[in-house]
């Protein structure tokens, strides 16, 4: 990985009686009701629990961004999909996008990115508001950061592969509102995380947010303990957008990060999965499943 800017013919109708015995015609009302009724607990059962393997058929999802090229992205507040950068010693500008938010194991309010966001020299991450897009605040400081050339990672990785992923420590003086700000993209609320078993036992298609590109949306192709890839498309400046899965009514279940893309493959996008990430670090999300714990 090298971009880190990331049927059976029909039959014929049986015929009809045209005097039917009563009992005949009692199976046959017995017969419907019970077709009938499974019908509608099928129904239910899809609205109350629905398949969270097939994003686009989920119900009551407010849509989102999408397809978009943005040179900038900007919300009432940080939330996770809004545009974050660090300045460089050369006055150049580094941009990703912010994952998820939670706690770190002390409590503290942190937000996750991707780890090679942050740069050796770099300034502390900002973000800006939408009613004020000229004026920089400063989201926080990296704290635990982790790429493939870190020496001793938090993440152990076997042969597996490696995670990519960054925790900010959010300043103090927007910790309080972080929360509240928990939603992607300011609508979808997580609430629980998808693990490694999930993705071996299900056809899962991925959805990302990432300030540049939006929403995009494609199946999963390869996983392993630690990363995941799908078709879905991705461009530089996506780097730590969060994975997620649609579970339908605004809520979805957090799967990853984004780390990049194969040289020459916007199509297909890597993520690091984010529950070894919330274990290795014992950091929470803002939900209350037992998923979104760490420890």
């Amino acid at each position: 990985m090298t971009r880190h800017d990331d049927s059976a013919p029909p039959r014929d109708p049986a015929p009809v009686p045209t005097r039917p015995r009563r009992r005949v015609f009692r199976r046959f009302l017995i017969a419907g009701a019970s077709i009938a009724a499974v019908l509608i607990v099928t129904v239910v059962a899809m609205v109350l629990w629905p398949n969270p393997t097939v994003p686009a058929d989920q119900p009551n999802m407010t849509r989102v961004m999408s397809g978009t090229n943005n040179d900038w992205l900007s919300f009432d507040d940080y939330v996770p999909g809004t545009a974050i950068a660090a300045d460089g010693p050369d006055n150049d500008e580094y941009e990703c996008t912010l994952a998820f938010l939670g706690r770190d194991g002390s409590g503290t309010p942190i937000a996750f990115t991707a780890g090679h966001c942050d740069r050796p020299g770099d300034d502390p991450p900002h973000f800006t508001r939408k009613a004020d897009e000229d004026t920089p605040v400063q989201l926080g400081r990296f704290t635990t950061v982790q790429t493939a050339d870190t020496p001793d990672k938090v993440v152990t990785t076997g042969s597996d592969g490696w995670s990519d992923f960054a925790v900010i420590e959010i300043d103090p003086a927007l910790a309080e509102a972080a929360e509240a700000n928990a939603a992607i993209a300011g609508v979808y609320r997580v609430t629980k995380v998808l693990d490694y078993e999930y993705l071996v036992n299900n056809n899962v298609t991925l959805c990302k947010f990432g300030f540049i590109s939006g929403e995009t949306c494609g199946k999963v192709t390869e996983f392993n303990n630690l990363t995941v890839e799908a078709e879905l498309y991705s461009a530089s400046g996506d780097s730590g957008s969060p994975a997620y899965v649609k579970l339908g009514n605004d809520e979805v279940a957090a799967v990853g990060i984004l780390r990049g893309s194969p040289q020459g493959e916007d199509n297909v996008t890597e993520f690091s999965l984010l529950a070894p990430i919330l274990k290795a670090t014992g950091s929470t999300l803002f939900c209350d499943d037992p998923t979104c714990r760490g420890s």
